[in-house]
């Protein structure tokens, strides 16, 4: 077996294996520190046979459901949390705040702001556990990052559009309207009122089939290649059936795709249009123009505070207008607030490399490891906690072959996976100089680790 510094346990290649990458290729060429970076779902068959790693980089960690196995099996671990989802609005606070002895005890944060690092204090996780580093993907639409993505020219002659039309994308997010009723009551169960949840399922749809029709009108337009890309839960196939539900044949200027990443395609575009979607912000930090499209008002249960920093469009004609001639302005007020927020704090990329550097070198705080309770999920059928604990980190039934299926909603980010030594080897060429130029951060290099104790199974005394 193995001995590596760290594991990267990423869910959806689109969203997270351009930083993840990044920082493999960080540590190794500043710090000296190995990285493996895994899809988590289908690295767990064959993983805890190959290595061992000192610190385990999880993409959330709300409580000890999620990835459970790797919480058993790396238990003496340390985990980081890297926290992909920190912009939510009001109707999932609750369910995506950190909750159980091991997610606020037992694991480093990472904070993209003072707002999310507030959440956590609120949650009961002990400050020395909160890094708070800023928006690493926000990075990457800036220099050097951005070197790393497909040029225009290359992605029109791929997908087959037109460089000269006017490129408007949609990266989609009507996430309620695809939600299956398994998904609705799991949500029910993690805090939500039925009520807001049925709610905020019919707002969404009536927003998303008002928002089609606007789209395939715009798609008739001569001068337009309209690109909308659903979102990672929802394929192509099932995205475009539904629209074709609701409208019939879509015009051939209309592209439903995931082949390139929202990344590439914001990039490329010339302006972007989307619901809620924080891909919006991505779009004002790129410096491109973005608007929220708003055919029904939302309820306060989906809006959130940077909603009010970019133009909203409530009819099809005023949809036109914004794409086909968006307003020529300096820095929009999303993007300025984007960077105070999120962004002040100088690289954030840079700074979790350095910080997972003091992290393993013993330099920075770190909790101890979780006790065995506190990563066992409720027994069934009345078996004891212990046995349960024991059953499942002995005999996990998700590593027999017969329950090692691939979710077809997996299938490209286990692809994915295999790219990942070209992924980490591409970013030499655009980060070598930049790193030579930035001087190593104080205490990332380490004398060893600090001591830290052996898990204390001890269950806390009751309050009072």
């Amino acid at each position: 077996m193995r001995r590596v510094d760290f594991c990267v346990l990423f869910e959806r290649a689109a969203r997270e294996l351009d930083v993840a990458t990044a920082l493999a290729y960080i540590l190794s060429r500043r710090h000296g520190l190995t990285t493996e970076v895994v899809q988590q779902y289908h690295a767990r068959a064959t993983i805890f046979r190959r290595i061992r790693p000192d610190v385990v980089i999880l993409p959330y960690a709300y409580h000890e459901r999620y990835n459970n196995h790797y919480l058993m099996r790396w238990r003496t671990a340390t985990f980081f949390n890297l926290t992909w989802e920190q912009l939510f609005y009001p109707g999932v606070a609750t369910a995506k705040s950190p909750r159980g002895e091991f997610a606020v005890r037992h694991v480093i944060h990472h904070a993209w702001s003072d707002t999310y690092a507030d959440l956590l204090r609120a949650s009961g996780v002990p400050e020395p556990h909160i890094f708070i580093g800023g928006q690493p993907a926000y990075a990457l639409y800036q220099e050097p990052y951005r070197r790393y993505f497909k040029p225009r020219s290359q992605i029109a002659h791929e997908s087959g559009l037109d460089p000269a039309r006017r490129w408007v994308f949609l990266p989609e997010n009507y996430n309620w309207a695809f939600y299956n009723d398994a998904m609705l009551a799991e949500l029910v169960r993690s805090g939500l009122p039925a009520a807001q949840v049925a709610a905020m399922r019919e707002v969404v749809t009536t927003s998303f089939e008002a928002a089609m029709r606007w789209c395939v009108a715009l798609a008739r337009r001569s001068d337009v290649e309209l690109v909308i890309r659903p979102r990672p839960s929802t394929s192509p196939k099932l995205f475009r059936a539904r629209v074709e539900e609701i409208l019939g044949p879509l015009p051939p200027r209309i592209s439903i795709t995931v082949r390139d990443t929202v990344r590439e395609w914001i990039l490329a575009s010339d302006v972007v249009i989307s619901s809620y979607s924080t891909s919006l912000i991505e779009a004002a930090v790129a410096g491109k123009p973005s608007f929220m499209l708003k055919p029904v008002p939302l309820p306060e249960s989906l809006h959130s505070e940077w909603h009010d920093l970019l133009p909203h469009l409530r009819s099809e004609d005023e949809m036109t207008a914004a794409v086909v001639a968006p307003p020529q302005d300096g820095g929009s007020p999303l993007a300025r607030w984007a960077q105070s927020a999120l962004l002040s704090r100088g690289d954030p990329i840079l700074r979790i490399a350095d910080e997972l550097a003091r992290i393993r070198a013993g330099s920075a705080p770190i909790p101890e490891p979780p006790p065995w309770w506190s990563i066992t999920p409720q027994a069934p059928f009345g078996i004891p906690p212990r046995l349960w604990y024991e059953l499942r980190r002995r005999f996990p039934t998700s590593l027999w072959p017969p329950f090692r299926r691939v979710d077809p909603e997996l299938l490209g980010d286990v692809a994915a996976a295999q790219e990942v030594p070209e992924r980490v080897r591409r970013w030499g060429p655009i980060l070598d100089e930049y790193l030579a130029s930035v001087a190593a951060s104080q205490g990332a290099e380490g004398s060893g680790r600090v001591a830290v104790a052996p898990p204390s199974d001890a269950r806390p005394a009751p309050a009072g």
